[in-house]
């Protein structure tokens, strides 16, 4: 820990991480009761973790486990797990970044707004009674293995990851399609020899302890959220989850469309797990965390992104990534305010995402004047 805080920006980034979180703590009223929903169910698993018979939490053992294994009571139990959490979350995306040919300030700006999104601490600290924060970090954790070519730990890691949320199968065609770009042929053994056991496994414990519901839960919530939507709903539920969730890094991706389309070519995964995370609440219920699960693609263009435009626009950069923070976190206020139990949208219906719409607008308006203008004085020089 010493040698890692003897680093600029590591220090910069703990030092940003801690204020944050005491920020989000202090400014965050915790879920009522009142109101029936997954909190309520995960708290009741965690005094019984094997009494749920409802799909989907039924599969869902693992954080409810957990915090039944604490000798605490079940609010205590999964505050921990949340700060615990929330601390490898950041500190796994951090080393699973470091992976890849990025500078250390591309990495450091990726990492301060990534910290300051909505659903990735404040949302928790509302409800810790969660489970996708800890699915969130084994997440990351598999990705991180597979990048580094340590195929036993990504096995180890998918299957603990597949009894905290089904979300993980994503993973699956993740894998092949990044062994694919590498080892071609070779690709599809490697996913039957470590990829495919994992889920294996999961599929047996499903079969055998809920036949009742081996599938048929699955049809059911496709052909009730497809049939309730139609793709038009569907598409305008993508666009405004999309731009809900992601903020302010959707405007920084934007500006600069060929690092993207670069950064797809050569991670070719990136895009096919941002695909499948839109395409999940078709199975699942619950579309805001779901869309979540690309946050690490999201985060691998982000970075890139932001580093090409260090490169080749430095003043730029110095009044840019400041706003895109600040307005990061003013969305967070937007979205969940302290004096509410419930988000937002709630309330004023589609008129939040108008207003993160116009967040969007703005900070792409004022990052085209700030390039336009560094370009003047650059071409002036």
């Amino acid at each position: 820990m010493v040698y890692y805080m003897q680093d600029k920006y590591n220090k910069t980034l703990i030092i940003f991480a801690f204020i944050v979180i005491v920020l989000f703590s202090f400014t965050t009223d915790l879920i009522s009761f009142k109101n029936i929903g997954t909190h309520s169910v995960y708290k009741l698993m965690s005094e019984k973790p094997f009494k749920m018979d409802a799909s989907p939490y039924c599969y869902r053992v693992g954080v409810p486990l957990l915090a039944y294994a604490m000798p605490l009571d079940s609010g205590t139990a999964f505050q921990i797990i949340l700060y615990l959490s929330a601390g490898l979350l950041i500190l796994l995306s951090h080393l699973f970044l470091s992976s890849f040919k990025l500078d250390k300030k591309a990495v450091l700006v990726t990492l301060l707004v990534f910290i300051s999104t909505f659903w990735t601490i404040r949302y928790f600290i509302f409800n810790p009674f969660e489970i996708n924060n800890v699915a969130f970090v084994l997440l990351i954790a598999c990705l991180f293995f597979m990048i580094n070519k340590n195929n036993v730990l990504f096995s180890i890691t998918l299957l603990l990851a597949l009894f905290i949320k089904e979300n993980a199968l994503v993973l699956l065609p993740v894998y092949l399609t990044y062994k694919y770009q590498i080892y071609k042929r070779k690709s599809f053994l490697m996913m039957l020899k470590y990829a495919l056991p994992p889920v294996l496994v999961y599929v047996l414990f499903r079969f055998i302890s809920f036949k009742a519901y081996f599938g048929s839960d699955i049809i059911a919530h496709f052909n009730y959220f497809s049939g309730r939507l139609g793709f038009a709903g569907y598409f305008k539920l993508i666009v405004n989850n999309t731009v809900l969730i992601w903020g302010m890094l959707l405007p920084v991706i934007l500006i600069d469309m060929k690092t993207l389309f670069s950064t797809i070519k050569k991670h070719l995964w990136t895009l096919v797990l941002f695909i499948l995370s839109l395409l999940w609440p078709l199975l699942t219920p619950g579309s805001d965390l779901n869309f979540y699960y690309a946050y690490p693609a999201v985060l691998i263009w982000f970075a890139y992104s932001i580093q090409s435009i260090f490169q080749k626009h430095t003043n730029f950069s110095k009044l840019f990534v400041p706003i895109v923070i600040v307005f990061q976190i003013m969305v967070n206020y937007l979205i969940f305010p302290k004096s509410i139990i419930f988000s937002l949208p709630e309330y004023t219906g589609l008129a939040i995402y108008y207003v993160l719409i116009g967040f969007n607008i703005a900070a792409l308006l004022i990052g085209f004047i700030l390039l336009v203008k560094n370009r003047k004085t650059e071409n002036l020089n």
